[in-house]
Parts: C-alpha cells; sequence; structure tokens
C-alpha cells in the first residue's frame, strides 16, 4: 500500500479479507485495521512495534488475582523523536474498552530485559531513527475474570509522538487459575 497525504490525518482503515464461499472476515478496530496517519510538519517517527507473549501464541495469561506480562519491541523507521508508550485495552482510535487489572508499562534494557525505571502507567523516551526500543506490559488482576475473547479482550501499546499516534501493536489478554498460568509459562 502506498499513500500521500496531502493533509493532516488519523484515520483507522478496515482491510476486508474474503475467500470464495464465505462472508467477509469481520473488521475489529486495532486488530485488523490499518492506522493511516498523516501530518503536514516534519516526518514524525514511525514505529514498527511487536508484543510477544511468554507462550508466544499472542495470549497474555494473567492469573487471577495475579500478574501477567508482554515483551515489547519497537524499530523507528521515521524521523527521532521524544516517544510516549501507553497502554490501553482499546484501538488508538476508538478507547471504549476497559480490562478489569492495572496496567502498566516500563522501558527495558535489551539485553538483561530489565526494567529501567519502576513500570508506570505511560513511559517516555527519545529514538533516533533505526533504533529499537524494548519494553515490558505488565497487567495485574483485580480479581474480576477476563474472559477469553481474542478480538474484544486486548491489551495495546500505543505510541504517540505529541499527540500523533506513531505506532502500536497487541496482545490478547485473559485471567487463568494460578495453575494453569504457571503451565502456560512452560
Amino acid at each position: 500500500m502506498f499513500f500521500t497525504p496531502t493533509g493532516a490525518i488519523q484515520q483507522e482503515l478496515a482491510l476486508i479479507f474474503d475467500c470464495a464461499n464465505t462472508a467477509p472476515a469481520t473488521s475489529v478496530l486495532g486488530l485488523n485495521t490499518f492506522l493511516l496517519t498523516g501530518t503536514t510538519g516534519p516526518a514524525p517517527a514511525d514505529l514498527i512495534s511487536i508484543a510477544v507473549t511468554p507462550t508466544n501464541d499472542g495470549i497474555m495469561n494473567v492469573p487471577l488475582g495475579g500478574t501477567g506480562f508482554a515483551a515489547l519491541a519497537a524499530l523507528n523507521i521515521g524521523g527521532p523523536a521524544t516517544i510516549q508508550a501507553r497502554l490501553s485495552a482499546s484501538s488508538i482510535l476508538s478507547p471504549t474498552t476497559s480490562l478489569p487489572a492495572t496496567m502498566v508499562v516500563c522501558q527495558t534494557n535489551a539485553t538483561t530485559g530489565a526494567c529501567l525505571a519502576p513500570p508506570a502507567a505511560t513511559v517516555r523516551f527519545t529514538v533516533p531513527t533505526g533504533q529499537i526500543v524494548t519494553m515490558t506490559a505488565f497487567v495485574a488482576s483485580n480479581g474480576t475474570a477476563i474472559p477469553f475473547d481474542p478480538a474484544g479482550k486486548r491489551l495495546f501499546v500505543h505510541f504517540f509522538q505529541g499527540t500523533i499516534p506513531v505506532g502500536s501493536a497487541s496482545v490478547a489478554a485473559r485471567t487463568v487459575a494460578a495453575d494453569l498460568a504457571t503451565l502456560a509459562a512452560k
């Protein structure tokens, strides 16, 4: 895909996935949509982002009453910038969903995985062009079950340069019994 914006724009574009003899797949904001951002000023950062769970299946298993996590990485292919990482249960342009949990994030040492500062609701960092930034997102259950709904129950990390969204990644989130979370991580 190639777009040349003629002005500032922030829009989620629905991608249509359809095969012969079937109805098209349902479009879910932030899951199978394409975030198009265009600016009128200098080129912003552009973060290609991924999120990985311990089970390598894109599902964060949060022990009921405990804490789950996901590892995050982002490569800046745009201009150098100061970025803010924010966690959410919703897509960037549709902040209507919530999870019964506390969500925090920290920037990490890429070699050891250790947090560089205590986890917080948001993290600010500077990223030059071509640099990779790593983080860990933590979700602490408040004791209320999060049902398995991969399209509707997700943890997103959104990257912003000021108010401009410049990247995003997500994983499904669900609560599990503490013994199942231990087995899933093995």
